[in-house]
């Protein structure tokens, strides 16, 4: 379906506005009694839902499609590439405007930062696991959701048996995300581990920055020299006058316990490297299967980020182009 309209027209008329006032409230509230969410926060429910192309604006679409090699996904206002196979080439990619940003994990281990450079290797690079849709988003998150079908793939077993890696394509974001199914997969557990570390490489461009608070009180630009460590903020990046977030990133298990969690950026010979940390103590307590993500969004911090990402789309709404204008 293609609907040729403004935003400011979509957000302004009469449908438009209780479309959105009721994603933004999650309620069936009435058109009458709804306030309606900002307009910063109407034109952003109107990007997760439409998206710009040559002929006007077409309703998002992030399932992804198996193209010989990879799967992919190009309905919507970023990008998305999943190699079939994961390998050493960059298997995870994520593209908005005029940057990207690719992941490849590289390895799984212990660490313990308060007593230095400490590490135990669990699991160097993974396995040629090959991907498959995914039949909802549960199988990655644990999250019922009967409209999210064929919007992700799971590499399963590919830290070992029972770890699981894969990637959500949602209307605004897409999750990378890591499924552990028992803690005993992980095996022994060092005395000394404070934390267990999951690595990606990352594949940017060189014109590519990166720019958040990184323990500091105001925002800044990495210099791409050594480590920096980001807690409880987004990550900005992006090139010119187009930027994108790695979110905040967060582990939760399978009771709904939920916790923040600290990524780390850092430089060596020229390669970029991002590591998500869980802290030890959490993984023993938690009920498995537990997950934890690390998301790449377009536009501004603030997107969605108070609320879990859903999947829209306007015929699950039983909306027409009629409605909308």
């Amino acid at each position: 379906m293609v609907i040729k309209l403004s935003f400011g027209r979509f957000t302004n008329s009469k449908m438009g506005l209780a479309l959105l006032t009721m994603l933004a409230a999650g309620s069936s509230a009435s058109v009458a009694n709804a306030k309606g969410p900002s307009p910063v926060d109407k034109e952003l429910l109107a990007q997760a839902i439409f998206y710009e192309s040559g002929d006007g604006l077409k309703t998002t679409d992030t399932r992804l499609h198996f193209s010989g090699r990879d799967f992919s996904m190009n309905q919507a206002r970023y990008q998305a590439r999943v190699e079939r196979v994961l390998g050493d080439d960059a298997p995870i990619e994520y593209r908005y405007q005029n940057h990207h940003l690719a992941f490849t994990p590289t390895t799984l281990s212990w660490s313990a930062p308060s007593v230095g450079r400490w590490s135990s290797l669990i699991k160097a690079g993974v396995h040629p696991v090959t991907g498959r849709l995914v039949d909802g988003s549960g199988e990655l998150d644990g999250k019922v959701d009967a409209q999210s079908a064929g919007k992700g793939v799971i590499y399963q077993d590919a830290y070992g048996a029972g770890l699981d890696l894969g990637v959500l394509t949602e209307n605004t974001v897409m999750r990378k995300i890591a499924k552990f199914n028992r803690l005993e997969g992980l095996g022994p557990i060092p005395a000394e581990a404070e934390f267990l570390e999951l690595s990606f490489e990352l594949d940017v461009g060189d014109d590519v920055y990166f720019k958040a608070r990184f323990g500091g009180e105001k925002s800044q630009v990495w210099n791409r020299k050594g480590s920096v460590l980001s807690e409880g903020e987004a990550i900005e990046f992006g090139s010119g006058q187009h930027r994108s977030f790695i979110k905040q990133a967060f582990a939760w298990d399978s009771a709904g316990n939920r916790i923040p969690l600290s990524l780390e950026l850092s430089e060596k010979d020229g390669q970029l490297t991002l590591k998500k940390r869980i802290p030890v103590n959490w993984l023993k307590s938690a009920t498995y299967p537990i997950f934890a993500d690390a998301a790449a969004s377009y536009g501004t911090a603030s997107v969605f980020e108070s609320a879990d990402s859903v999947f829209l789309s306007a015929t699950a709404l039983r909306c027409s182009s009629s409605d909308l204008i």
